[in-house]
């Protein structure tokens, strides 16, 4: 009877050591190594409601959409100069909120491939050969944004050419889409929750930016990030934060109703 109630004790004290350690191994433990860095946070009405369903579009360093470009309607070829070498000009405008011009110049008939994708997923959205004689092209690329549901972000541009003379040219640039139309970088939930990613944010790459008089020059993409929040029957609302590595910001964001 003696001996069955010490081992009952000594399993008690067990059981109590264990729980001891583990209390205090959790006590001591980090964040998980997973753990979103950036922002999160809840979308409400001015009545303290969740809304659900607002469209969230990031921005990155702008607070307004770039004009839309709509003078030409097709392919255009632009000049037949003396000589071209092979050379893939930068899209104009640079960012794009929904058309862009494409421009490249080839020294001789060449099967050319045009090729877009995203560089965040590596994701093809847009690929097109042909046969272009010698010459200075342009083509115009009509709102590509909506047709191919893009998203926010950085885009790359992709020629292939094989001359006639079997002359092989590749060359690839990028293209920043800054839009409020085709798809948004995210929805609230039916909870009105919302996560912004930090990698989504591009921090430190470089765009080569075109302005309205296709004057380049280039731009690094900053810790500086605005989201651009829409909800039908609200008021749109741009909010700005600075991302820091390793923290994750709370911010909830209260839209306006349309009266």
């Amino acid at each position: 009877m003696v001996k069955s109630r010490k081992m009952e004790l000594i399993k008690i004290f067990v059981c109590f050591f264990w729980i001891i350690l583990l209390i205090g191994c959790t006590d001591n433990s980090t964040e998980p190594k997973d753990q979103v860095e950036g922002i999160r946070g809840k979308v409400y009405d001015t009545d303290g409601k969740p809304v659900s369903g607002a469209k969230i579009f990031c921005l990155f360093y702008l607070t307004y959409i770039p004009a839309d470009v709509t003078s030409l309607n097709n392919s255009q070829e632009l000049s037949a100069v003396d000589s071209f070498p092979f050379q893939l000009f930068q899209t104009f405008p640079n960012p794009c909120s929904q058309s862009f011009y494409l421009r490249f110049s080839l020294p001789e008939e060449c099967t050319t491939t045009i090729k877009i994708y995203s560089k965040k997923t590596n994701r093809i959205v847009y690929q097109d050969t042909e046969i272009f004689p010698y010459g200075l092209f342009q083509l115009y690329f009509n709102k590509i944004v909506d047709s191919l549901h893009l998203t926010n972000g950085i885009y790359h541009y992709q020629m292939n050419a094989n001359g006639k003379s079997g002359f092989n040219y590749q060359d690839d640039k990028s293209i920043l889409v800054i839009s409020n139309t085709g798809t948004s970088n995210y929805i609230t939930d039916s909870q009105g929750n919302y996560v912004f990613n930090k990698d989504d944010a591009f921090i430190g790459d470089t765009v080569t930016v075109m302005d309205g008089d296709q004057i380049s020059y280039t731009r690094i993409l900053d810790k500086s990030v605005h989201l651009l929040v829409l909800k039908d029957g609200y008021q749109s609302k741009v909010v700005s934060f600075d991302l820091l590595p390793g923290v994750l910001f709370q911010q909830d964001i209260i839209l306006m109703s349309i009266p």
